[in-house]
């Protein structure tokens, strides 16, 4: 299964779960309102526009470790 197909689901399936822990407040762009946007993509949103929790922003750190700028590369309009 590919990964993009999973953090897809993921987005879709824990929305409530990532929006209250990754978001700052219900500003920005929310997970789960679309099915075939990926997690990285929201993330990335969230960081252009600075509206991710502090959690949010390390995920973000962990990600750009081992990928640089994924969380940019992998926004969809």
């Amino acid at each position: 299964m590919h990964f993009s197909y999973i953090s897809r689901l993921g987005n879709t399936y824990f929305k409530k779960l990532l929006n209250n822990t990754m978001l700052k407040n219900d500003d920005g762009h929310m997970f789960g309102e679309d099915y075939t946007e990926s997690i990285s993509s929201v993330l990335g949103k969230n960081h252009r526009d600075s509206l991710l929790s502090p959690l949010g922003n390390m995920i973000v750190h962990i990600l750009d470790m081992y990928d640089p700028n994924h969380v940019y590369n992998a926004i969809q309009d």
